[in-house]
């Protein structure tokens, strides 16, 4: 296999974790795609960061046979899910796909309105 058939055949790094927050449920997700993080970076922009949390995870989390979980409307509901449980799956993701967690932070906090 040349190169090229290399890249353009490369699969997305996978990993099965365990959320205590639904009973026990072994969840497998996987790292984004090039073009999905420009698709959750555009919902960052459009509708914060909580509605590009939620996409991530529509994205990223796979079903036993492989297939994507959750549906693209299923993001909405996403949002009202457990905090814990989602943001244990999509600090996974983000770790698969290589990104700095403390960087995506940082510029939430940037994005969100300061009380008090």
């Amino acid at each position: 296999m040349n190169l090229r058939e290399l890249i353009l055949n490369s699969k997305l790094k996978q990993k099965t974790i365990i959320i205590p927050e639904w009973d026990n449920a072994k969840v497998t997700v996987r790292e984004l795609s090039a073009g999905e993080l420009e698709q959750v970076n555009d919902v960052f922009k459009d509708k914060g960061p909580v509605a590009s949390q939620a996409q991530v995870l529509v994205f990223a989390t796979l079903d036993s046979d492989g297939s994507q979980l959750f549906q693209p409307g299923d993001a909405e509901a996403l949002v009202n899910a457990s905090n814990n449980a989602v943001n244990k799956m999509y600090l996974k993701i983000i770790e698969l796909s290589g990104i700095d967690a403390k960087k995506i932070k940082d510029s939430q906090t940037k994005s969100e309105p300061t009380t008090g």
